[in-house]
């Protein structure tokens, strides 16, 4: 499990290598928005998205 916390001062940004297939990524989001996904296809989440 991986945590991120950013203030839209100061975007984060967190790369990792692609994952195997049939691993499903969640990407929980408590407030604000959130760009996600491979950098060619990223789409943005809200809070909504938990």
């Amino acid at each position: 499990m991986h945590g991120a916390t950013s203030a839209a001062s100061r975007p984060t940004r967190h790369d990792s290598a692609p994952h195997t297939p049939g691993v499903f990524e969640h990407v929980p989001i408590a407030a604000g928005r959130a760009l996600v996904g491979p950098s060619d296809g990223a789409v943005e989440l809200g809070p909504d998205y938990v």
